[in-house]
């Protein structure tokens, strides 16, 4: 808890969104309707290099946790976004979605966090990227000019890749990136 008061995450590599749960340990049962908890990782998910996923909403949240109350976060992923699915179950899971959210909300990070994603769900990051074309923009800039201004990034979307700025509270725009 006596970190630094910026702490900024970037992952360059793939990445993919997994849309259907496992099914964990038993939860209840009402009826025809037998209900377990979710186990393994859902949503959005960075690819580890042995291929296993990392649910990044896990990740950030545990590093938000981690941190000083008063940190500012960027998290950066420039990885594509497309669909990752598996058979169904025959049976409901509850998702962990609501717990990382909540646990995020409940320390204040909510707030103080931005996740910065190269591309929307459902696409492939590809050619030059968002990150590379912002990092280009800014190397090529007046030295004395901190960086970027989170509400200009949209200026290096392409036609066929959009990117996804996601702020917990207003606010953000003029904030440069990097962080300071």
């Amino acid at each position: 808890k006596d970190s630094a008061r910026v702490f900024q995450f970037f992952f360059s590599g793939h990445g993919v969104l997994k849309t259907t749960a496992e099914q964990g340990r038993f939860e209840s049962g009402q009826g025809s309707v037998t209900t377990h908890k979710q186990t393994g990782q859902l949503g959005d998910c960075l690819v580890n290099t042995n291929g296993t996923l990392c649910q990044e909403l896990e990740l950030s949240s545990y590093i938000a946790e981690m941190l000083r109350t008063d940190a500012k976060i960027s998290f950066f992923y420039d990885m594509c976004r497309e669909e990752f699915k598996e058979a169904p179950k025959e049976h409901k899971t509850v998702i962990n979605i609501f717990d990382y959210k909540q646990k995020i909300q409940r320390i204040g990070a909510d707030r103080r966090m931005i996740r910065i994603f190269s591309s929307q769900l459902g696409e492939y990051s590809r050619g030059i990227s968002f990150f590379q074309s912002i990092c280009q923009h800014i190397a090529d800039s007046n030295p004395d000019i901190r960086g970027i201004q989170i509400g200009e990034m949209m200026k290096f979307e392409k036609e066929k890749q959009k990117c996804d700025i996601d702020v917990g509270c207003p606010g953000w725009d003029n904030t440069f990136w990097p962080l300071e």
